[in-house]
């Protein structure tokens, strides 16, 4: 019975997996490497009929292994975060188009 557990865990979000890989895999074929996260949670709300918050994303995001955090930004005087995603390791530093008021996070060994 523990196993049948295990199995079923694996597999319980399998379906929202495949849509984020899929979303990551559909910007690649337009030469995008880099997603934010608003842009992969504005795609999934607006061709899936339940969508995501972006809280939820960001636990499937930072848990699974084949997704890769490539930048982390803070608001400029706010608390307000956003990051940007790539399916897989990159081969050389992206370059990450974000407004000014942007401030660059420094990543530690628990972001990546």
């Amino acid at each position: 019975m523990p196993q049948q557990k295990l199995e079923n865990k694996s597999n319980r979000h399998k379906k929202l997996i495949g849509t984020i890989e899929k979303c990551l895999l559909l910007y690649k074929e337009k030469n995008v490497d880099v997603v934010s996260i608003e842009q992969i949670r504005g795609w999934i709300n607006d061709n899936y009929r339940n969508g995501i918050s972006k809280r939820r994303l960001s636990v499937f995001l930072y848990r699974r292994p084949q997704f890769k955090l490539q930048k982390k930004c803070r608001w400029k005087n706010s608390n307000t975060f956003e990051t940007w995603w790539s399916l897989g390791d990159l081969e050389k530093e992206p370059e990450i188009d974000k407004h000014p008021h942007w401030i660059d996070v420094p990543l530690t060994d628990e972001d990546e």
